[in-house]
């Protein structure tokens, strides 16, 4: 198992690698772009899942509030960041890279907003529990 914060690191090193590769292939590989998304899409779904599934809940069960409003305003982040990355992918199978190269800065925008808030929330509400991440 991996702590929070080792996880958290490494999740913003691979998704702004991720991000820049896809960046980088946007109009002049549009193949290689697409590779590069698949595999972005991919991960950022698997971390969205374990976050809403396994992280979120224990946090609201840990504190009592299954309403707690950082883990609500989280999830709505995700519901953003899904919409962005399914128009990126439409936009890459359509052909419509100048779109793509937006929503890609929108997207990034969004991961660092959502990353810094988990941060700024989340670490410190694990970081003295048992809660970890399979």
């Amino acid at each position: 198992m991996e702590c929070f914060t080792t996880r958290l690191a490494r999740e913003t090193r691979l998704i702004e690698s991720l991000r820049a590769l896809v960046r980088r292939y946007v109009g002049t590989d549009p193949v290689a772009a697409d590779a590069a998304m698949v595999a972005l899409g991919q991960h950022i779904r698997r971390q969205i899942q374990l976050e809403e599934h396994a992280l979120f809940p224990a946090i609201e069960e840990r504190l009592g509030d299954a309403c707690f409003e950082p883990t609500a305003r989280m999830r709505r982040e995700h519901r953003v960041i899904l919409e962005l990355l399914g128009g990126i992918e439409r936009g890459l199978a359509a052909g419509h890279l100048n779109a793509v190269a937006g929503d890609l800065s929108e997207l990034t925008a969004a991961l660092r907003a959502h990353l810094a808030e988990e941060q700024r929330v989340i670490g410190p509400l694990i970081l003295d529990s048992d809660v970890a991440l399979s």
